[in-house]
């Protein structure tokens, strides 16, 4: 089985993970959609430098989820569904 490198982080790029999750989850309770999404957006360029990704391997990340966030919806409990 292939292991997938887990990179080391650092306490800033930690905390700021934490604030930036908080954060999601918040706006996810409210039905924020687009300041979910913005957050959402700020954590993935976080996770991709983490794991020093190229930018053909980002596309190739972003392209999949595109297929799967056209489905994505925020239901009544203002819990956000896949």
């Amino acid at each position: 089985m292939h292991q997938v490198p887990i990179p080391l982080v650092t306490s800033v790029d930690k905390s700021l993970l934490i604030k930036l999750v908080k954060c999601a989850t918040n706006k996810a309770k409210i039905v924020d959609v687009e300041g979910l999404r913005k957050t959402e957006y700020e954590i993935d360029k976080i996770v991709y430098r983490l794991f020093e990704m190229t930018p053909n391997e980002i596309a190739y990340i972003e392209k999949s989820l595109a297929n799967t966030q056209s489905k994505r919806s925020v239901n009544k409990n203002s819990e956000v569904d896949v």
